[in-house]
């Protein structure tokens, strides 16, 4: 990439187009096919932890370019299939022999996908009911804890020799969720946990049925629930699905998951949602894979309803209160338009076209890298006469939460729909502030109430 750059930086420069300049939008081409070639051989060679990172890069298409995107999408659900004897054999283990044949009268050779941490089968109960099994592949708990390690001890080093880009509480917060979707129990609990909260919501949504009695820390069994992936965007067109309601609805989904009830999935790629179309209704999402889901405490949560009712009304007050409420600390005086006006591009209103989502971000960068040569100087500037930081501490919080909305900005790119992003995120943001605040309103009066019988 490095050689790539050097050689499109001479084309821009003689050439009046610049970067549009079609020779140097070949020459990426080229540099990001056989990168994209290479980065999935390896990956799956890697297998764990550096599979979820290249299922993560091919879910942001309103970034990654759109060969690795291609290349990387089979990292989704095609990665080399485990053989059944295996399969079998982890099942024996976790559920017994007697009990498996008590329960279950077959199962689906074929593997439904394989992801970085299972295999996923389809299987039949002795009643009848189709079912799916989530079987853990046998090697990938000490390889994923090795990953986890690595990652740390990167994250040390870069800290060690760049002071200003400390990202070990980032990285320790990522590790901590990582390490949680080793146990399939904590998953099955995720589910039940968010399947309840939605419907007390009133969400439009699916979530599949955990059956508990075969759940265990290494197989989860759930009822089987049929939808269409959304993988493949031409198939829905030509199915017809209404893909704007559909995103609208999603984004519904996550923005209830993440301020009103603050239990999240922090995974939203297109190979963990599936659309059922129903004539009364119209497109449900179908939601899966609750491994990697994060539980925000209360105070985090209102933290960030806080902050992104802050950047919805341009209230820098509150996106200050916010940003407090969930750790930042600052060592300067905190200017919070200029926090706003990054934070805003998170939530910007989703890119159907990937070209001019790429150019967004193209730009975005640029700038960026501007004002970094700025932040660097004044860094330097800061350690020579022994001041701190102007940010002190980054709450690793932050991780999956922005993590998560920045997959469903790329899912809206990767469907060609563009759509409100920070709308539906506002209203849940809303109304969970104002019931936190009749809550505490009502325990007040309680309370005075109670002081004032006796």
């Amino acid at each position: 990439y490095k050689l790539t750059r050097v050689r499109a930086r001479r084309l821009e420069k003689r050439s009046p187009l610049g970067r549009l300049d079609p020779q140097v939008k070949a020459l990426w081409l080229v540099a990001h096919t056989r990168a994209a070639r290479i980065l999935r051989v390896r990956m799956v060679a890697l297998g764990g932890l550096w599979v979820k990172i290249g299922q993560y890069l091919a879910s942001r298409s309103d970034v990654t370019p759109e060969p690795l995107v291609n290349e990387l999408s089979h990292l989704m659900d095609a990665n080399p299939h485990r053989p059944i004897s295996e399969i079998a054999a982890t099942l024996v283990e976790e559920l017994g022999e007697a009990d498996l044949k008590r329960s279950l009268r077959a199962i689906d050779e074929t593997p439904l996908s394989v992801a970085s941490i299972a295999q996923v089968h389809t299987a039949w109960l002795l009643d009848g009911s189709k079912v799916v099994l989530k079987v853990m592949h046998r090697d990938v708990d000490t390889l994923m804890r090795q990953d986890l390690i690595h990652s740390e001890i990167l994250a040390s080093i870069l800290a060690y020799l760049e002071p200003d880009f400390d990202f070990r509480p980032l990285i320790k917060e990522a590790n901590s969720e990582h390490a949680k979707e080793l146990d399939f129990t904590t998953e099955a609990a995720n589910l039940t946990d968010v399947s309840s909260n939605l419907k007390t919501s009133a969400v439009n949504a699916v979530l599949p049925e955990v059956i508990p009695s075969l759940t265990t820390r290494r197989c989860l069994v759930m009822r089987f629930e049929e939808g269409t992936s959304l993988k493949d965007a031409e198939k829905l067109r030509s199915a017809n699905i209404d893909l704007k309601l559909l995103l609208f609805r999603i984004c519904e989904a996550w923005a209830a998951q993440m301020f009103v009830h603050g239990t999240f999935n922090c995974d939203p790629h297109p190979g963990n949602i599936l659309v059922r179309d129903l004539p009364e209704i119209g497109p449900v999402p179908v939601l899966l894979d609750f491994g990697l889901t994060k539980r925000l405490t209360n105070e985090e949560r209102l933290g960030f309803c806080q902050l992104l009712l802050g950047m919805s009304e341009m209230d820098g007050d509150m996106l200050h209160a916010g940003l407090l409420r969930l750790g930042f600390k600052f060592n300067v005086d905190f200017e919070p338009f200029e926090a706003m006006r990054d934070l805003m591009f998170e939530f910007r209103d989703s890119e159907s076209d990937k070209s001019a989502s790429e150019a967004l971000i193209e730009a975005r960068i640029e700038a960026d890298t501007k004002r970094q040569k700025v932040f660097k100087e004044q860094a330097v500037h800061r350690r020579t006469k022994g001041d701190t930081p102007p940010l002190e501490a980054i709450p690793g919080t932050i991780v999956y939460f922005f993590r998560t909305t920045s997959m469903l900005q790329g899912l809206c790119t990767q469907l060609g729909v563009s759509i409100p992003f920070m709308k539906p995120m506002a209203v849940a943001a809303r109304m969970a502030l104002l019931q936190d605040s009749r809550a505490r309103m009502q325990s007040h009066l309680a309370a005075t109430a109670t002081a004032t019988a006796t």
